[in-house]
């Protein structure tokens, strides 16, 4: 068996594993998935190389992944209501009884789970790269 076989017999059966842990939805149900998508694409890389994709497809994955990662980045309270004054008053709101809204806020309202999203999406992006 080459290693495109074993690669392609292994996503398949991560992917019925984590349909049946669960249902499919838990986070702990998709980690050994994504640790095993991150394996096998280290190892099918490091043997055949890096795959031949146009520019076009690079630059849709680049802008794909960047979008919620630049969701993370702390930005200043004049900053973020420029580009979501919503954000900073449900902030405002949520926060002002406790501290005064501080140096960064993240554009996302729920890092964590924007970081786990994030971990997928990479996942999805190391799949069709395999």
């Amino acid at each position: 068996m080459d290693l495109t076989t074993i690669t392609s017999i292994v996503l398949a059966l991560g992917a019925i594993a984590s349909a049946l842990a669960f249902g499919g939805v838990e986070t702990l149900a998709f980690a050994p998935v994504e640790f095993a998508v991150v394996l096998l694409a280290v190892v099918q890389f490091w043997r055949k190389g890096w795959p031949s994709v146009s520019r076009l497809a690079l630059w849709v994955l680049g802008i794909i992944v960047a979008i919620p990662l630049l969701q993370l980045l702390p930005l200043s309270a004049h900053v973020l209501s420029t580009i979501s004054p919503t954000r900073v008053a449900l902030a405002r709101d949520l926060f002002s009884s406790i501290a005064p809204l501080g140096g960064g806020m993240a554009l996302s309202v729920n890092s964590h789970e924007t970081q786990l999203a994030i971990l997928k999406l990479l996942c999805y992006v190391l799949v069709f790269l395999l």
